[in-house]
């Protein structure tokens, strides 16, 4: 199972979103971003503001809690690597990130 990163080391949007689902409400989903370098060299980065501004955008932001983990052990797949639940999701691109957010996410819980 991957290490949990720090709550303090993530930034502010993911502690303000972390802290609003543990405590005030049930958060139906989380995704979990993997923070490897591997993932980072392939666009983890702009993949985690796209999926900041898609959950923003759809009111989704007491509904879907992000955060960072370690690798998830897909360094060897194309685009970026996601898990949500139990499942990983690989090969997250910007040239597909609208179909994954409408398919796994936004059908999910919106």
């Amino acid at each position: 199972m991957p290490r949990r990163i720090r709550l303090r080391s993530l930034p502010s949007y993911w502690r303000r979103s972390y802290l609003y689902c543990s405590y005030k409400v049930r958060c139906s989903m989380t995704i979990e971003a993997c923070m490897g370098s591997s993932c980072h060299a392939k666009g983890a980065g702009r993949i985690l503001e796209l999926l900041k501004k898609a959950i923003k955008e759809n009111g989704l932001e007491n509904k879907v809690t992000l955060a960072g983990t370690l690798c998830l052990g897909r360094c060897g797949e194309p685009g970026a690597n996601l898990k949500i639940g139990d499942e990983v999701i690989t090969g997250i691109t910007e040239a597909n990130f609208a179909e994954f957010f409408d398919t796994r996410v936004k059908k999910v819980v919106g």
